[in-house]
């Protein structure tokens, strides 16, 4: 498991709302909802481009060995109902 450090905890925290599904669309990028089977791949890609699983630190998991365990991690964490992620598209 990653040993980085995180910082000082965020006392009295109250939450956020939460984000509603939708595209937003900037000058040099979108946000979008999060969709496995188009962006699984660069996703994986661009994770894997952190060598110390810093990316990790504030996930329950570990950081998976290949396209698959990824993709079946992101099934499996990111598509529920109370989750809601966006991906940050060129």
């Amino acid at each position: 498991m990653n040993q980085q450090p995180i910082g000082e905890q965020v006392q009295q925290w109250a939450g956020a709302a939460i984000p509603v599904r939708q595209e937003i669309s900037g000058h040099y990028c979108s946000m979008v909802p999060l969709d496995i089977q188009q962006h699984a791949k660069d996703l994986y890609e661009v994770f894997n481009e952190d060598s110390e699983g810093k990316n990790w630190t504030y996930l329950s998991a570990q950081p998976p060995q290949n396209l698959a365990e990824f993709t079946a991690w992101l099934k499996a964490t990111c598509c529920k109902n109370e989750v809601k992620l966006i991906a940050n598209v060129e």
